[in-house]
This record gives structure tokens, C-alpha cells and sequence, in this order.
């Protein structure tokens, strides 16, 4: 667009006014970013700088908060914040009934063992380990293979089974509870 004197006045007048450049442009019908391109590429408009912003373009000088408006400022801000509503869903409610604790070792041992039956043991050398557990379910003729949580089960004949780790794990389960053995799963009795 060709910048005329006119049009240069009349940017200059609603610029002392206090327009923004959004209003600006809507005035002369042209965009935001012309008239602040306009700013940029002239002196005496860059002088009169954007009232608003509080800065001007190419170092043209505008009035600043001084330090103590901009305590005040921070004072007012401080003094909301702290009396601000707290948003419901991250309020913790306290407990309402009191809860009994206790360091009595030996009844804690006691109540644990009724509640779990006893502890779990495991013969020696056993763990979940992905070769210690393909290797075992190998042995007893079931062939798994898999990468990237897609274990492929192949149980003789027929088409191999697809599934997560925790699908191996059931199968050693179930063959290591028909043959007596602790399973590797913690279920819960009762």
C-alpha cells in the first residue's frame, strides 16, 4: 500500500489517541500488521510509539511504570493470589476418622500370614527372566518367540496364540501349579 501524507496523519491522530494497530487498520481498512510495518519504517509515527504497549519502535521514547507502581502492582498481584479460591478437585480432604497404627511386629507377622497364607518360595535358580522362561516352557514343549510386547505361543499343532508377556506368564503359571510348584502370579486366597 502507498503510504500518503493524509494517511500518515490520520495514523499519527489515532496513534496519540491511544489505538491500538488492530483498531488502526480496521479504521483505514488494512491489516494490523501493515500499520505496524508502517511504524517500523517511519521516525516521526515510531516516535509516538504505540501508547498501550508501554515500548515503541526504533527507540522512540514512551512513558514507563516507575519502580514504585511496578511494587504495586506486584503487591496487588501477591495479595490476590493468596486470596484466590482453590479449585475443588485439588483440595485433599483430611482424614475424617482417625486410623489405628501399630509397631507391634509379631501380631503384624501374625495378621499377614493369616491374610497371605505364608511366604512364597521359589526353588533355587528360578526367576522370570525371558530366556530362563522360554527355556523353560521349551522344555516341556511349548515354543515362544517375540519382541516388542508380541509374544507369539505355539503349543504343538494348530495355529500359535498371540499375546502380551502376561499371557506367557499365565501359561507358566498354570503348568507350574499342575506340577506342584509355586506359581510366579500372587493370588489372592479367600
Amino acid at each position: 500500500m502507498k503510504w500518503t501524507v493524509e494517511t500518515k496523519a490520520i495514523v499519527a491522530e489515532r496513534l496519540r489517541a491511544g489505538d491500538t494497530a488492530a483498531q488502526i487498520g480496521a479504521r483505514l481498512d488494512v491489516s494490523r500488521s501493515a500499520i505496524t510495518g508502517l511504524l517500523n519504517r517511519d521516525k516521526e509515527l515510531a516516535a509516538i510509539g504505540f501508547a498501550r504497549s508501554g515500548t515503541s519502535f526504533n527507540g522512540g521514547r514512551t512513558p514507563r511504570i516507575t519502580p514504585e507502581e511496578k511494587r504495586e502492582r506486584q503487591r496487588q498481584y501477591s495479595r490476590a493470589y493468596l486470596q484466590r479460591r482453590r479449585n475443588g478437585s485439588n483440595v485433599v480432604p483430611f482424614p475424617q476418622v482417625r486410623r489405628i497404627v501399630s509397631n507391634n511386629v509379631p501380631v503384624l507377622v501374625e495378621d499377614w500370614l493369616k491374610l497371605n497364607g505364608g511366604p512364597r518360595r521359589f526353588e533355587q535358580g528360578v526367576t522370570t527372566d525371558t530366556w530362563l522362561v522360554r527355556q523353560y516352557l521349551t522344555d516341556r514343549g511349548i515354543s515362544v518367540t517375540g519382541t516388542y510386547g508380541k509374544w507369539k505361543i505355539v503349543r504343538g499343532q494348530g495355529r500359535p496364540k498371540t499375546g502380551t508377556w502376561a499371557a506367557v506368564m499365565e501359561i507358566v503359571d498354570e503348568i507350574r501349579l499342575a506340577e506342584g510348584l509355586q506359581p510366579f502370579a500372587c493370588r489372592k486366597t479367600g
